[in-house]
């Protein structure tokens, strides 16, 4: 099945190598060689506090604006008696999509994550949390969607695929139109054409099929049956009012040859089976299979590339658009990541202003009164030029040396020394950089007790 183009869809990759060893990002402090991101990396786990704070998504970036910043008021706005207040217009509430009571969030799949552990750990770089975020969201088979009800709201999931939908009848749709043809063999016959008097002929305005005359006997068996196989967010009396009829001869003559084969069915691997039609392989999928296949809950967890393939509706439309506010700003993603990553035995630290880093090797910094003359020069280099990388280092212990030359390796020799022990971070881009000692915080003050004063003396008389 081919799927839907109006998700999201993104371009394929051959695995995860790829997706790692290719990265060809570009920070922000990489176009300001003053500045130094990784001046305060320390070894501390970071926290996601302001995130966690908001505990939501910033409806602002939904729309491309992005609100007023902590502690600045808006400016004030002037409004007219011909221009409602925004917000107020009852047109505009009307228009507004009802949001259902569900949470969204975005899980990494599970071997796609013990491959992409492998990588980072052969890389022996530290590459930013978010973008490694933004590399599972990406493609639609390396994470997955957890879907939790809220309030009353109750959710069924057919258990084959792992679709999720949110009443019986959507998912009963899903399973004739993806399943029948798993329970049954179909086959087409020729037969006579109809016969009768037809004055018209239904045809549905948005697939164009053709349904039959409205006084033919197959013609509301068709009708419900497209209408739960192709539509099955419409109700069926919206799905009749899309139904036009042709008055035409030469549309009823279509029709009547159209109609001269149909399609029978009998269940797999049985040829001999007495033929029936599909309302008759429809019902019994739904009787003697169907309650097998679905069980209900109040969370579940799907796939994306199936996610991608549930039928419109106010579900679909509502991980489409979970989905790219997260791709835009990762949140729930980073928040799965952090600990499996630890639990991987991945660490995670802090960078200043740089966000989260994950690497396969733990900032530890060095002191320098316990290092040898080659390790304490190549150290102090690399502290007065925070985010150079191997070329730019070599070009200042030897100006014109080629990096892969057997000269480079013995010069740099003391720096794999140092990024292998983790005295030196080497960041995704190759940039390099020493981590620091975290800042202890300033001990509490303690009030010092009074002095005790001594007892008053007792006048004792017998």
């Amino acid at each position: 099945m081919s799927p839907d183009p109006s998700f999201p869809q993104t371009a394929s990759s051959t695995g995860v190598n790829e997706l790692i060893l290719n990265l060809d990002f570009v920070p922000t402090w990489a176009r300001q060689p003053a500045a130094n991101p990784y001046e305060n990396a320390t070894g501390e786990d970071p926290r996601v506090g302001r995130d966690r704070k908001r505990g939501r998504f910033d409806r602002s970036h939904s729309g491309g604006r992005s609100g007023p910043s902590r502690g600045e008021r808006p400016p004030r706005r002037e409004h007219s008696d011909e221009r409602p207040r925004r917000g107020r217009d009852p047109r505009r509430e009307e228009r507004a999509p009802a949001r259902l009571p569900i949470a969204i969030s975005f899980l990494p799949e599970r071997q796609q994550l013990s491959a992409l552990v492998r990588q980072l750990q052969s890389a022996q770089k530290a590459y930013p949390l978010n973008l490694v975020a933004h590399l599972l969201l990406d493609k639609p088979e390396f994470h997955l969607i957890k879907i939790e009800a809220r309030g009353d709201l109750q959710l069924w999931q057919f258990k084959p695929d792992g679709a999720v939908f949110l009443d019986q009848e959507s998912l009963r749709a899903h399973a004739i139109r993806l399943h029948l043809s798993q329970v049954f063999d179909e086959t087409v016959e020729e037969g006579e054409p109809p016969a009768g008097n037809f004055n018209c002929v239904g045809r549905c305005t948005l697939t164009g099929e053709w349904l039959g005359p409205p006084n033919y006997h197959g013609y509301q068996e068709r009708l419900r049956d497209l209408q739960r196989t192709r539509f099955p967010h419409m109700k069926l009396d919206d799905y009749r009012a899309r139904v036009e009829f042709v008055r035409e001869p030469e549309a009823i003559e279509q029709w009547k040859e159209q109609a001269r084969t149909r399609r029978v069915y009998r269940p797999k691997g049985e040829a001999e089976a007495t033929p029936i039609s599909r309302e008759e392989a429809v019902q019994q999928l739904s009787q003697k299979y169907l309650p097998g296949m679905i069980q209900s809950g109040r969370r579940f967890i799907l796939s994306a590339s199936v996610a991608r393939e549930l039928p419109d509706g106010p579900l679909r439309r509502q991980l489409e658009d979970a989905w790219i506010r997260e791709s835009r700003h990762p949140f729930t993603m980073p928040l799965s990541l952090s600990p499996a990553f630890k639990h991987m035995g991945l660490h995670l630290f802090k960078s200043g202003k740089g966000g989260a880093f994950v690497t396969a090797i733990v900032p530890r910094p060095l002191q320098d009164e316990f290092a040898v003359e080659t390790i304490r020069a190549m150290l102090a280099i690399i502290r007065e030029h925070p985010g150079w990388n191997r070329a730019q280092l070599l070009e200042h212990l030897k100006p014109g040396a080629v990096l892969e030359s057997p000269e480079a390796a013995e010069l740099l020799q003391p720096l794999r020394w140092l990024v292998d022990k983790g005295h030196v971070i080497e960041f995704f881009n190759g940039s390099l950089s020493a981590p620091r000692e975290p800042q202890q915080p300033p001990a509490p003050r303690v009030k010092e007790p009074a002095a005790e004063e001594p007892p008053p003396v007792q006048d004792v008389r017998e």
